[in-house]
């Protein structure tokens, strides 16, 4: 896992490696990729909220990139690429949740199309690695419907060890 800190020390840039994938910030020419996971009502069917349109998919990559330059940081979120060919596949990030910067809460979005093949578990597992090692973080939280099955969500407690 790789992180990139300036010289006063806040992240910027952050990168974090894994086998198959590569967890780096949204730029803007991650929007066609994004909006396609964006509007897509399946990806978002156990997800607090419904799809984008494509105002807020721009006003996600804005506050992104906006979060970037925070002091404290509080809000991460990253574009999941495949490592072999830079494709944009999904989207998981971490938002503070209390005043003492210790507790995150963890989200993610994955296309459709590279479901139950393992990445979102991947990216989860480095994810939470990152935030409790890297970060120092006390907690992170995450909602999980019941009726979303999928290995990566039964997976968050247990990932690394961290339960």
């Amino acid at each position: 896992m790789a992180a990139g800190l300036d010289n006063s020390g806040a992240e910027r840039n952050m990168k974090i490696e894994t086998e198959r994938l590569i967890l780096r910030e949204f730029r803007d020419d991650d929007y066609d990729a994004l909006r396609e996971i964006h509007s897509d009502p399946e990806v978002f069917r156990y997800r607090s909220r419904a799809c984008f349109d494509e105002a807020m998919t721009r006003g996600f990559l804005t506050r992104a990139q906006r979060a970037i330059c925070e002091e404290p940081r509080n809000a991460y979120a990253f574009a999941i690429r495949l490592r072999e060919d830079g494709l944009l596949i999904g989207e998981c990030g971490m938002n503070r949740v209390d005043s003492g910067c210790n507790e995150t809460y963890l989200w993610n979005s994955l296309n459709r199309r590279f479901w139950r093949q393992g990445y979102m578990t991947e990216s989860l597992k480095a994810l939470l690695k990152w935030g409790f090692v890297d970060l120092g973080l006390r907690r992170i939280s995450a909602e999980c419907d019941p009726g979303n099955l999928s290995r990566s969500h039964n997976e968050y407690g247990r990932a690394q060890g961290y339960a």
